[in-house]
């Protein structure tokens, strides 16, 4: 009789493909005030519109953020909540805010999500797929 044994190896290791638990957002702000005191204030209201837009009550509703939602988030910064993924904005359309703000706003909150993949407690950030507008620092 041949009995199938069920070795443990890193690969199949339940602690090695389990997530970590989500760490309050409160320790990557901590981190972000080694940064500069303007650095520190805006990814804090960042993070703060960013979890208003989608109703963020506990750090673990992070895990639900596709770069679908990301894209969404993106477009309402941009031209208004009246917008959808699929809709075709005219090209007369004007910006609520400008490219620079959409763009640090974007890099502010993928910094909350770089941060939870470093301890393992996201796979994967999904701000990694989302382009950002172009900004022209030649002004």
């Amino acid at each position: 009789m041949n009995k199938a044994v069920n070795k443990i190896t890193l690969l199949n290791d339940p602690e090695m493909t389990s997530l970590s638990p989500l760490p309050s957002e409160d320790v990557w702000l901590e981190n972000a005030r080694t940064k500069s005191t303007e650095t520190a204030r805006y990814y804090k209201t960042d993070l703060l519109q960013f979890k208003e837009y989608f109703s963020i009550k506990n750090p673990e509703q992070y895990r639900e953020i596709t770069a679908k939602h990301i894209t969404q988030w993106k477009l309402a910064l941009q031209y208004g909540p009246g917008y959808k993924i699929a809709d075709k904005i005219p090209k007369d359309t004007p910006k609520l805010i400008g490219n620079g703000a959409v763009a640090r706003k974007l890099s502010s909150v993928s910094s909350l999500f770089t941060f939870y993949c470093s301890v393992g407690a996201m796979k994967a950030n999904p701000f990694k797929v989302i382009s950002r507008p172009s900004v022209d620092n030649h002004i």
